[in-house]
């Protein structure tokens, strides 16, 4: 039960570690952000270039090894056909983690991280999320418009409106555009 614990324990550690990192490269400016991800790839890879070059110089060393101990040419040819599909296998892995980075900083760099997210000089209208608020807050905004209007106005058909005289409808109206901003500005903050 304690290794269990001891392992829900460093799985959320590590989860913690990548959200933290996560956010400190997007807080960085979309220079230092490109070479942040360039960074990160690079240590991912690193590993692994590593480990292939180590394998291509055993191999080349057991080569070279067998060649001077072993004189049959049967045996030295299997083994040289051992030797060359895994030097073909890492030589494969390689290139397919250079077509990973490519890919990756490809996806990166069509993203725009250093477009401007300004339209017509408004900032940050370009992301959807942005659009989504802007668009939920003109609706809600023309709602209240509307629903105050007619108050105002007296086209509201329940009793308790039509008993107001202007200034009460007033004091309601504004008293209600207020709660209704106030709930909005704070329902922004707690769910976003």
């Amino acid at each position: 039960m304690e290794i269990e614990t001891k392992r829900i324990q460093m799985n959320s550690a590590a989860q913690a570690y990548d959200q933290a990192t996560a956010a400190y490269i997007s807080a960085l400016p979309a220079d230092q952000r490109t070479e942040a991800r360039r960074e990160e790839v690079k240590g991912k890879m690193a590993p692994s270039l590593t480990e292939a070059e180590q394998l291509i110089a055993m191999d080349s060393f057991l080569l070279k090894l067998l060649n001077r101990e072993t004189g049959s040419g049967t045996t030295m040819s299997s083994l040289t056909d051992v030797a060359e599909s895994e030097a073909a296998r890492i030589q494969a892995e390689i290139d397919s983690l250079k077509t990973q980075i490519r890919t990756e900083r490809r996806l990166f760099l069509d993203a725009g991280p250093s477009v401007s997210p300004a339209v017509g000089g408004l900032y940050f209208t370009r992301t959807p999320d942005n659009q989504v608020l802007i668009a939920f807050l003109s609706c809600f905004g023309g709602f209240l418009l509307f629903a105050g209007l007619l108050v105002l106005m007296g086209h509201v058909p329940l009793t308790y409106f039509e008993r107001m005289n202007m200034t009460e409808r007033v004091q309601v109206t504004l008293s209600g555009w207020g709660v209704g901003l106030a709930m909005m500005y704070i329902g922004f903050f707690v769910f976003t």
